[in-house]
């Protein structure tokens, strides 16, 4: 059988833990809410990592394809994207963008 002093050790301890979570709750309730629906970026003229981290920030994903325009632009950079720039997508929905290689 547990000895008082260790029940008692037992009880602050999950107060500890009670309060850490319920502070945790706190705060997140003051974060702002993330929207089901996020403004796209415009992403041409960049090269490809900035394209992604740029797609990563606004909370979507990037889909490549490979072209070759005639004049051709830049190596590795965006030369075109669908949906267009400054539309309004679904969080995590996919933007495809046309590159020069």
């Amino acid at each position: 059988m547990g000895s008082a002093l260790d029940r008692d050790n037992v009880h602050a301890f999950v107060c500890e833990v009670v309060e850490w979570v319920v502070d945790r709750i706190r705060h997140a309730e003051r974060l702002p809410r993330r929207s089901r629906h996020v403004r796209l970026p415009d992403l041409t003229g960049l090269p490809v990592p900035e394209a992604r981290l740029r797609a990563m920030e606004a909370g979507v994903t990037l889909t490549l394809v490979r072209t070759q325009p005639n004049p051709p632009p830049v190596p590795g950079m965006v030369i075109e994207q669908s949906p267009d720039p400054e539309r309004r997508v679904r969080r995590d929905s996919a933007v495809t963008v046309w590159l020069r290689f």
